[in-house]
Order: structure tokens, then sequence, then C-alpha cells
């Protein structure tokens, strides 16, 4: 049977059960991605008895769709990384990560050090250095799964950005301290390098951190340069074969000099680049997520085709101790960070659980200390990797699914959309998330059984005071991502909302500026909705008011504000109606 067949035959088979196992997941109420792992899985089982198939013979060619998937992901994640977007977070950001990564390192390092000393019996100076590779290998944090979950339902708010922002910040930490701590210790004499270490590792570690996020960002650049020229598809063609040529270029620049690049840190520079330089990036980012749909689906089949399931079994009482420790790092030190620095973050203190899935950069870690660390240690470390690997990302998603849903960064009704959600899917399901309702932060249990604003909104997004003076109000839209913004009082009653309109007016008075605060500039002739309004009749106040976000308040007596609707929203639902009409 000719190769070429063999690939074919594989691409279109795990397109086929990719497919299968989405709709599946979305019958079950679990992330697509858990789908895709877990036929990818089944896949493995099925075609043991295909030797050609079941061998890397056959699924070793559509390796590059890893790495081009990879690669897109981290440009998606190194987009949170612009500048204005950054500003508003960047405070609250480092506290966060430097919580979570410390914690998670010291737990994780120290606790493997300890058991590897005492089960394992190794010399100090080994436990020492296996526990420092696995503290920091246990930062890294999978951004496929988590960004993919994240788009599927729609999530978007406080706790939202700051998972995007700790995934881009884990993984940077993560590859460039495993790199540091692996030549640290080859240089102490602890870990013997394969080959005699020389003056050149430093410099190669140089050229794959600094080096590489320079790299990374002349390339945004250029992107940002030709995106401005052409359609986006043209674009997407270019960068495609930037991500070809980075991926193909990094072996052979490493076998020619002696030195390289980290293409995951240069595809993530890439992405901060672009978003930061580029007219309208989110044009191009729609056209990304279009265009990379079936490489993202192909991605975690073949994904779930090479998990190493028989790898549990050797997991051992280190593989235990790594990944119990890494949970409670990750969980403790958000938690931490929350309650000491930000209780008006609006980032809520169990978003930790979101951090959990580990994949492709902890693999490439793994695999680069089996290249690299001729040891029966260095097996061992690999080994736990790729159990834990199993672990988080079977879970992991299901973890980031209930993470962003219980801060009220969900709607509803992209609960239940299991792919392209129909509107009678919807009221058949409303009754079986009736109690999930009722458990969500701010959401508030519906009657009727078509779509309401109960459905539509999302509680955990940043409010006006009526307090904020015009410089005050000036900043809160800058950063903002509604182009709508509700004023509330102490009492957090909904005063009203503020537009571009009356800012824009009051712009050309500038002598009014200093005198105005956030209650003058808002209008108080546009009433919010309560939850059982329906979304026929919010999207009507929409057209009414020519507003893209409304204001929910839990009743007409009370007024406290407990939402938001967006236009978007609703206009997704409605077309989504027509259809199923």
């Amino acid at each position: 049977m000719p190769e070429s067949f063999d690939i074919g035959l594989m691409l279109a088979v795990m397109l086929l059960a990719g497919i299968a196992g989405g709709l599946l997941a979305g019958w079950v109420r679990v992330p697509r991605v858990v789908g895709y792992l877990a036929v990818g899985v089944l896949l493995n089982q099925l075609l043991s008895s295909w030797p050609r198939l079941a061998t890397d013979g056959g699924a070793a060619p559509l390796t590059v769709l890893t790495d081009v998937a990879l690669a897109l992901i981290l440009f998606m994640i190194g987009g949170v990384f612009e500048f204005k977007r950054v500003r508003v977070i960047w405070t609250s950001l480092w506290r966060l990560s430097l919580c979570e990564v410390g914690l998670t390192f010291l737990l994780t390092g120290g606790t493997c050090a300890i058991v590897c000393w005492i089960a394992l019996d190794t010399t100090l100076a080994m436990s020492v250095a296996v526990g420092l590779l696995l503290g920091t290998a246990a930062v890294a944090t999978a951004p496929a799964a988590t960004y993919l979950v994240l788009r599927q339902y729609e999530a978007k708010g406080p706790t939202t950005d700051h998972l995007l922002g700790l995934i881009g910040l884990n993984n940077l930490v993560s590859i460039v301290c495993f790199n540091s701590v692996f030549l640290l210790c080859t240089w102490i004499g602890w870990v013997g390098q394969h080959g005699q270490p020389d003056g050149s590792i430093w410099l190669n570690l140089l050229s794959q951190s600094i080096g590489s996020l320079i790299l990374g960002g002349f390339l945004g650049m250029a992107l940002s340069a030709l995106h401005a020229r052409v359609s986006p598809t043209e674009t997407f063609l270019v960068f495609l074969a930037f991500l070809l040529l980075l991926t193909a270029a990094d072996d052979r620049l490493q076998g020619a000099v002696g030195i390289s690049y980290n293409p995951l840190l240069t595809f993530l520079a890439m992405g901060a680049g672009f978003s930061n330089l580029a007219l309208s990036p989110q044009r191009f980012e729609q056209a990304l997520m279009a265009l990379s749909a079936p490489i993202f689906l192909l991605f975690f089949v073949l994904a779930g085709y090479n998990l190493h399931i028989e790898q549990l079994s050797h997991l051992g009482w280190l593989g235990g101790a790594y990944i119990a420790m890494r949970t409670v790092g990750k969980i403790v030190g958000i938690r931490t960070a929350v309650h000491r620095f930000g209780p008006g973050l609006l980032v809520h203190p169990s978003a930790g659980i979101g951090l959990l899935c580990q994949a492709g950069v902890a693999i490439g870690l793994g695999a680069f200390l089996m290249q690299n660390w001729q040891h029966p240690l260095a097996d061992k470390i690999n080994t736990v990797i790729l159990a834990a690997v199993v672990v988080s990302e079977l879970i992991g998603p299901i973890l980031v699914k209930y993470t962003v849903v219980r801060v009220g960064e969900v709607p509803v009704v992209a609960l239940l959309r299991p792919g392209a959600m129909r509107p009678r899917q919807v009221r058949r399901g409303l009754m079986f998330l009736s109690a999930l309702r009722r458990r969500l932060p701010g959401y508030r249990s519906a009657p009727r059984t078509d779509l309401t604003a109960n459905h539509l909104m999302r509680t955990n997004v940043h409010i006006l005071h009526d307090s904020a003076d015009f410089d005050d109000v000036m900043h809160f839209i800058e950063v903002s991502r509604l182009n709508d913004f509700p004023v509330i009082d102490a009492q957090k009653r909904y005063v009203g909302m503020v537009s571009f309109q009356s800012i824009r007016d009051l712009m050309y008075s500038p002598a009014l500026t200093n005198l105005v605060t956030a209650a003058d500039l808002a209008d108080m002739d546009i009433l919010p909705v309560t939850p059982d309004t329906s979304g026929s009749r919010v999207l009507e106040l929409f057209h009414r008011h020519h507003l893209s976000a409304l204001a929910v308040v839990d009743d007409a007596q009370t007024n406290h504000l407990i939402g938001i609707v967006e236009q978007r929203d609703v206009l997704r639902a409605m077309h989504e109606s027509a259809e199923d009409s």
C-alpha cells in the first residue's frame, strides 16, 4: 500500500471520527475538544491491528499538523498582549502569574525532589535536578485546549482575559526556565549532556529566548504591513508559509551553526507584534479561525491518537506527586493572589482550575530532555510528563468550561449549543439546565421555555460607577470591549447608559469635562431589561435606541444590575432561529 494512500486514508478517518466525536461531545454537554481527544484514543485502539496505520508510519507524517495548529493557537494567544489590553490587566496579571508560577514550581519541584530521593533512591544532587526540571515543566499550560474551549463557549470577561494572559506567561516562563535549569545543571555537573557542553550553550539559550522574541516581533511587524495591503485569505497563506518555514528551519539551523530559536516563543511574539501593529487585527483573527477549523480538529484527534495511555501504569509515586502538586499549586496560587492583591479584579478565586490543561509545550520539553540527556531519569521525567498529559487533557477542558461558566462569563445559550445550536435544541435543554442556572451567579430561572435575556447575558463584566469623573470615563471606554456602558450607583442600582454619542458631543465643550461625572453622562431614558424579557423584545430595544449592549437588572423594583446583553449574541440567536424555521 503506497505511503501517500496511508496518509490520505488516515486524514479521512480522523476527519470523520473528529466530526462524530464533536457531535457526541455536544450531546453529553462537554467541550468538543474532549470528544476529539476521545475518538483519537479510540482510533489508536481500533487501528492497532493495522500495522502500517497503527505505527508511526501512518501517523508520523501528520505531526506537521501538530506544529501548525500549536503555532496558530500561540499566535492567537499572543494577541492577548495587545498594548491597550495589557495596560488594563498587567498590574493584576503579573501578580497572579507570580503567585501561580511560584507556588506551582515550589510545590511540584520540592515534592518531586523529595519523592525522587526517597522512592527512587537517587543522590541528593540528582533529586534536586529532577525536582527543578519537573517544577519548571509543571508551569506550562496547554494553550490549544484552553483557547478552543473559551472560543467554543464564547467566554468574554475579566477572568477569560486573565486566563489567556496567564497561559501566555506560563508557557514563556516554562520554556525559558526549563532550558535555563537544564543548562545550569549541566554546567554544575548534576546532569550529563549528550556531548561535551561548551560556551555555545549559553549563546543558544539567549537565541532561544530573547532571539526568539525578537524574531517573532519582526515577523509580526512584517505580517501587519502585509495585512494592510492584501485580503485576509492571502494574509493567511503568507502566515501559513511563515509557520512551515519556521518549523522546518529550526532543526537545520541547529545542525548548521549550533544555535537555534524556539518556534513556540516565536509564534507567541509574532501574535503580540501583529495585534499591536496591525490595522483591525480582529478581521484577520476571524479569518484565521474560519480557515483553520479543520486543522484544529485534526490536531486534537491526532493528539488523542498519540496520547500514551499505557504510561498511566508507570506513573508511580513521582507521577502522582507531580499531578497532585501541580494541581494544588495552580489552584491555591490563583486563590492566594486574588485574595491578597485583587479583590476588585472580577477574577474568581477558583480561576486556577482553568489552568490545569497541559499538552504540547510540556511534551516538547520532555522530548528536548530525551534528546540531550541519555539517562534513565530522563526517561522517567518524560514518562511522568506524558502520563500527566493524558490526565490533564481529558479532564482539563471540562474544568476550563466549569470555570468560565461559574464566574458568569458565558451566556447560557452557549452552553446549550453543541455545534450550531438550534432553538429547538435550546428549548429541549432549558429544563435540563434549570438547576445549573440557579447556581450561576446572577442567573435567574425563567418560567418560559423560549429564549430570554437570562439565556443571553453575561454577569461578570466591568461597570462604570456614577461618581467616576470624565477622565475615568474616558479611560474606561478606551479599555472596554463594549460600545455602550451601564452606570450604577453605590448600591449597584442601575442609573443609565453612557454611549459614544454623549461622549462625542461633550468633547466639543472641553470646559465642561471637568464638571461632569458618569451619572451626568448616563442616558436615564434607556431602560434596562429583566431576565425574563424575551429575546425579540431585547432586539427591539436595540433597534430603538441604536445600542450594542443593554443592562439587565434583577427586577424593576430593586433595579440591581446583574449583567449585560450584547446585540451580537441576540442577533446570532435570532439568525439561528430563522435558519431553524
